[in-house]
């Protein structure tokens, strides 16, 4: 009996498809009997949720309102504090969206100091790796403008 080129498994010398997995059976001279329906790619980013990779790309909104807030409300005042809560958010919403894409089998190894030092070429990057648009990274670049204007 024959085993799965993908997990192994053994299975019936006339089946079709993996029982375990679902991988297509390759025949001997390499062709696939039937496609397989299954592609774990395509379903890593049907699933992959862009919540925090949209909240990260709203930072530059959040941290004016914040900076607004601790300045204005909470009477706090120093030169620094926008920039520790524009930094803070950054941290914060990158670690979770690297958080989600670890989750959903995407590896930001290489790219993950960006989110941290660099964030709109690490929402470029994502949005290429994860074959997605660009908007969010074009988002974060256009509100990080009008927060520079608005101040």
């Amino acid at each position: 009996m024959p085993f799965c080129s993908k997990c192994g498994n053994q299975h019936q010398d006339e089946a079709q498809f993996c029982p375990k997995c679902g991988n297509a059976i390759i025949t001997n001279n390499g062709n696939a009997i039937a496609q397989n329906s299954r592609n774990t790619t395509a379903e890593s980013e049907a699933k992959l949720s862009d919540k925090w990779v949209w909240t990260l790309a709203c930072v530059p909104i959040f941290g004016m309102i914040l900076e607004y807030i601790v300045l204005n409300v909470v009477g706090f005042h120093s030169e620094w504090t926008g920039i520790f809560i524009f930094i803070t958010l950054n941290i914060i919403f990158v670690s979770l969206d690297i958080s989600e894409l670890e989750n959903k089998g995407f590896h930001p190894d290489g790219w993950l100091w960006l989110g941290l030092l660099l964030v709109p070429v690490y929402l470029f990057i994502r949005a290429n790796k994860t074959n997605k648009k660009f908007g969010y990274a074009i988002t974060w670049c256009v509100l990080f403008m009008l927060s520079l204007l608005a101040e």
